[in-house]
């Protein structure tokens, strides 16, 4: 896989590589008299991941920084205070106070929460992480190098009314506590007026929306299931297109950094500050906004950044087991059994390397080719040592599992059977078709998706059943 990330914050591309960064949104806007970039930079890759774009957390350096911190109180709410940090770029990854006690890290690290009236100074942990998503065949999320951005649900009007027409012919119509799927058995596309079991139905000319039944005055949204649209939303409103099971949506207030989006089953009472709640449907509930704008960048596959944990002279390596069943009696001397019940392994799943400022990514090898490649640096296995490039950093990151459940790659509309079962290791049967999901709690249906709940694992049983559904066997 080649990694293309280029985290400079600058607008002119490298002299020696002829990379960019990209901007999903470019314009500078002032806020409390600080220029700032509303948009966060955008990265591609390819190779064994696919078609896959990184979102950067915003501008900043590779690695992690140690900064001071000026606090500056915004206001009280009953015993708890927020402070302003000073901190718009990058990946804050922790905040302490003066005496060094932790402090709950908000709107990407421009706001922390405390239950001392008096902070003055601190300090922090920033550095620069980054959101992945791709395009699949369920969701095309960006374009280029764009992120596409989502909006608000759109009020049609009301049964028995008049009603707009529809802006895409692909998403869901919300009525009276019901969904209805564009295109569906309930709700077909037509091309000219139709009698029947229906709902009602969608021209497919012009996107009018005609309902055969249901109640009069009930209103009616149209959930879109494309990305695309202004993305300024308010509290109450419906995300559009709604995220799937494994999907996080990206969602700021104003200039500040993205705000901790909850997929809830019930709203809480009053919405924690700084937190944004969605449900199965996508109803949004907010509470108090400091820029007075919630605004949805788009869809990502990762709910928290992937950052890089930090620097290292060699390749950084852990001790695990060495297989032999021996109690450790030492530790490890290198990468080979030696008796001591341990050996040395590569830490985390993928390791960078910086080089000019690029980040390359690191390439595992039995023996070094005849021939560099520039693009990447390389590691002879059983070793620690970088080869083709100079004077670089190393930095370790990893992809880290959306959700810790399980969720199938292949959504109700792509399996390759319309019902059967699977079994759990728990040894329960999972029965399933095209709309229900029966045999254990441990296995629910969000969003088209069979969800693996936590706890549960997939049995390496009926390997072809898995295989149609975009099952996994084992655990994460």
């Amino acid at each position: 896989m080649r990694v293309i990330l280029d985290v400079r914050s600058g607008d002119e591309n490298s002299e020696s590589t002829e990379l960019c960064s990209r901007r999903v949104d470019g314009h500078v806007s002032f806020e409390d008299g600080v220029a700032l970039r509303k948009g966060r930079f955008a990265y591609r890759a390819g190779g064994d991941l696919g078609d896959v774009l990184f979102i950067a957390s915003g501008d900043g350096s590779i690695g992690v920084d140690l900064r001071a911190v000026e606090f500056v109180k915004l206001f009280s709410r009953g015993d708890l205070h927020y402070y302003s940090t000073g901190l718009r770029d990058g990946l804050v990854t922790g905040v302490r106070d003066d005496v060094g006690d932790s402090l709950r890290v908000l709107y990407g690290g421009s706001v922390v929460e405390s239950a001392r009236e008096d902070l003055s100074v601190g300090e922090a942990d920033v550095g620069i992480g980054f959101w992945w998503t791709r395009n699949d065949v369920e969701r095309v999320r960006f374009s280029g190098d764009v992120l596409l951005g989502g909006g608000a649900g759109e009020y049609l009007g009301v049964v028995g009314g008049e009603l707009e027409s529809l802006s895409s012919l692909v998403g869901e119509i919300l009525v009276g506590g019901e969904s209805y799927e564009v295109g569906g058995v309930d709700f077909p596309l037509v091309d000219e007026a139709v009698d029947g079991e229906v709902v009602g139905y969608v021209m497919r000319d012009r996107g009018g929306v005609v309902f055969v039944g249901g109640d009069v005055g009930e209103g009616v949204y149209f959930i879109r299931g494309e990305l695309g649209g202004s993305g300024l939303l308010l509290s109450g409103d419906y995300l559009s297109p709604c995220p799937s099971a494994n999907e996080h949506p990206l969602l700021r207030d104003g200039a500040r950094g993205y705000m901790e989006a909850r997929r809830v089953v019930d709203f809480s009472e009053e919405v924690e500050f700084g937190v944004v709640e969605y449900n199965v449907r996508g109803e949004v509930r907010v509470g108090e906004l400091l820029s007075g704008g919630l605004i949805y960048d788009g869809l990502v596959l990762s709910s928290s950044p992937v950052g890089l944990r930090g620097s290292y002279d060699e390749v950084p390596v852990e001790m695990i087991p060495d297989g032999t069943g021996l109690e450790p009696i030492a530790e490890a001397s290198g990468f080979r059994s030696d008796g001591s019940g341990l050996v040395l392994s590569y830490y985390g799943g993928r390791h960078w390397v910086e080089s000019g400022g690029e980040l390359l990514e690191l390439l595992f090898v039995d023996e070094l080719p005849s021939r560099l490649d520039s693009r990447y640096g390389y590691v002879v296995r059983g070793s620690r040592e970088v080869f083709g490039v100079s004077g670089g950093r190393v930095f370790v990151g990893e992809v880290e599992a959306v959700y810790s459940r399980q969720v199938s790659q292949l959504s109700v509309s792509n399996w390759g059977m319309s019902s059967g079962s699977f079994f759990l290791t728990s040894g329960e049967e999972v029965f399933f078709d095209g709309s229900s999901v029966s045999g254990s709690d441990g296995v629910v249906m969000e969003g088209g998706h069979l969800v693996v709940l936590d706890g549960y694992e997939v049995a390496y049983r009926e390997l072809p059943v898995l295989s149609a559904l975009g099952l996994v066997p084992g655990g994460l």
